[in-house]
């Protein structure tokens, strides 16, 4: 409850949004809009629900078995 506070209070920084989530190649392509730069996170076996950004170079993958990883990129 708290955390999903903060989260609201504090929204995740980023310059990054997700451009698209491609269940073929199996990624979640991220675009930088004010410099143009993409990134691909590799989504894994298991079947996507939702991806978020969860903070700088940070995302969030929700599946739809229940269970999340967060994934950092641009490394």
């Amino acid at each position: 409850m708290l955390k999903k506070l903060l989260e609201f209070i504090l929204p995740a920084r980023s310059s990054f949004v997700i451009e698209e989530i491609d269940p073929i190649r199996n990624v979640v392509v991220l675009e930088d809009k004010q410099f143009g730069i993409r990134a691909e996170v590799n989504i894994g076996p298991k079947e996507l629900r939702e991806a978020k950004i969860a903070g700088p170079y940070c995302v969030a993958l929700h599946y739809k078995d229940g269970t999340s990883k967060k994934t950092r990129f641009m490394k």
